[in-house]
Order: C-alpha cells, then structure tokens, then sequence
C-alpha cells in the first residue's frame, strides 16, 4: 500500500466525495492543511503554467534515461 492509499484511507471521511475534489476549494483547502499538519511547515497546491520551452525539454525517467 503507497504512502498516499494509507494518507487517504485515514482522512477520507473528512471530504464530502470520500475524495479530495481537486475542484472544489473546500476540499483543496482541507488537503493543503492536512499535508501541512503531517510535514510539519505550509504547504501551498498551486498549478504553473508550463512555458513552450520548457515543454519540448527531455523527460527525465529513474536511471537517468532521457526521453522526448
């Protein structure tokens, strides 16, 4: 089980939908505090608009292979 299947599991009840629904502020609010309170400093979600070069860069995968 990932560390975010146990995160939800615990705190589900506390989202209307059993869920944080990423479009409702009520909920992205209650998510930022949780994660807040469980590592200990502010935590902000918050969405960057990607520039287009940044986006034609190379993904990066684990063992350092690069893929377009």
């Amino acid at each position: 089980m990932s560390i975010f299947d146990k995160f939800f599991t615990k705190f589900a009840y506390k989202f209307d939908k059993g869920y944080p629904d990423m479009n409702n502020d009520q909920d992205v609010l209650l998510l930022e505090s949780l994660i807040s309170e469980a590592v200990g400093y502010k935590f902000k979600l918050s969405e960057t608009a990607l520039s287009p070069s940044e986006l034609s860069k190379d993904a990066t995968l684990p063992g350092g292979v690069k893929t377009p």
